[in-house]
């Protein structure tokens, strides 16, 4: 068998379908002359869909669609493999059956009489095909680890002082249901006012890193559920004082949320991110001679929007 297998980079592999191929149907099987092309493509809503044809001149041809790639090999795996027997099946069929041959052997009977005894070949043993297994064996297909790029502009709500806007980078790498991200965000500066001393404040700047942990909530719309730990750095500047300075505190803080990619264009795609979190440690602002400027509000709500593309 000659499996000539075209599909994206999340898909399992020609080698993991073709094994799962002799797994089912057998090694002397695969030996058959039969050639399978196979191509997956995504489609317009982030589903896959499978062109396969079997045979030198494709009369074997069929379309399947599926949200999971894994889904449409394991397809592949099954589908070709029940063609390897069936081919195999009306090849035996086809063979002549060799007419019953007879020996006759002299032998002496107890009466003087002669005679003779026919002696018929034993029976062939039956030839039972490979069995097929269901979905459990073929599920065994392994699937390659993705990994990718991306960037992101988020909305703050409670970090800083007012509603903030904020831009960072990300690499992050896929494995079956698991998706694993880290990122570095920066957000610009905003003003904390003070209330006891107009035109005095503080300017601050948040820098954080971030790691994110994801499972597939809902594979049919491409919907992640994280978990999402973030440490960083504080800086506050004071203004509208007579001697201002500048002090750095630590930020960490973790969150709870759902990353939705709803379409996909080639190895790029849309993001969506909406977040809760709470600070877990952090430094208030406070201005000597004017008082308290800032604290993050306890429950802190993050909007994103953004793009990611695959690499391999």
């Amino acid at each position: 068998m000659l499996l000539d297998w075209i599909a994206p980079p999340e898909c399992p592999t020609e080698q993991a379908v073709v094994s799962q191929v002799t797994t089912l149907a057998g090694e002397s099987l695969i030996a058959q002359p039969l050639v399978v092309r196979a191509r997956v493509e995504h489609g317009t809503t982030r589903r896959f869909k499978l062109d396969l044809r079997i045979g030198a001149d494709g009369e074997g041809s069929r379309t399947l669609e599926s949200d999971d790639c894994g889904e449409l090999a394991q397809a592949t795996a099954l589908i070709v493999s029940f063609d390897l027997q069936s081919r195999a099946k009306a090849a035996r069929s086809e063979q002549p059956t060799p007419a019953p041959t007879t020996e006759t052997t002299p032998a002496q009977p107890p009466s003087g009489d002669t005679g003779s005894t026919l002696h018929l070949p034993a029976a062939a043993p039956a030839v039972t095909p490979p069995p097929i297994r269901g979905r459990g064996a073929a599920s065994a297909l392994p699937r390659p680890a993705v990994f990718g790029i991306g960037a992101d502009v988020f909305m703050d709500a409670g970090s800083l002082p007012t509603g903030a806007w904020g831009s960072g980078v990300l690499a992050f790498f896929t494995q079956g249901r698991f998706r694993g991200e880290f990122g570095a965000t920066l957000w610009p500066r905003t003003r904390a006012l003070s209330s006891d001393q107009p035109g005095a404040g503080a300017s601050l700047y948040l820098r954080t890193v971030g790691l994110r942990a994801c499972l597939v909530a809902l594979p049919s719309l491409h919907v992640d559920a994280c978990l999402h730990a973030e440490g960083g750095s504080t800086r506050a500047t004071g203004f509208g004082i007579s001697r201002p300075s500048t002090s750095n505190g630590r930020w960490l803080a973790t969150f709870v949320g759902l990353t939705a990619r709803p379409s996909f264009w080639s190895d790029l795609a849309p993001r969506f991110t909406v977040e809760l979190g709470a600070p877990v440690h952090y430094a208030t602002v406070t201005i000597e001679g004017v008082g308290h400027v800032h604290a993050p509000s306890p429950v802190v709500l993050r909007v994103g929007f953004g793009l990611e593309s695959k690499l391999f």
